[in-house]
C-alpha cells in the first residue's frame, strides 16, 4: 500500500517478543498513533461480538440481506 500507517505495539519491558507484539494497519494517514489505537480498541469489541454470533448462533451459515429476516432468525 502506498498510503498507509503500520503501527507496532508491545508492552513495555517485554522486548521484541513476537507473541507480545501487536500490529495495526490504518489507511487514514492523518490519524495519530493514539487515535489509531482508540479506533481499534472500539472495533475489537465489535469483531468479538460478530465472532461470538457466528460460532454460537450459527450466523455464518445464515445469509440474508434484510434486517427483518435477521430479526426473525434471532427471535427463533
Amino acid at each position: 500500500m502506498e498510503y498507509a500507517v503500520l503501527l507496532l505495539y508491545w508492552k513495555e519491558g517485554k522486548g521484541f517478543d513476537p507473541k507480545q507484539m501487536k500490529a495495526f494497519l490504518s489507511t487514514d494517514v492523518s490519524l495519530s498513533n493514539d487515535e489509531i489505537l482508540s479506533y481499534y480498541s472500539k472495533r475489537w469489541a465489535i469483531e468479538t461480538y460478530f465472532r461470538t454470533a457466528k460460532v454460537h448462533l450459527a450466523m455464518d451459515c445464515y445469509h440474508s440481506r434484510s434486517t427483518q429476516a435477521i430479526d426473525h432468525y434471532l427471535t427463533l
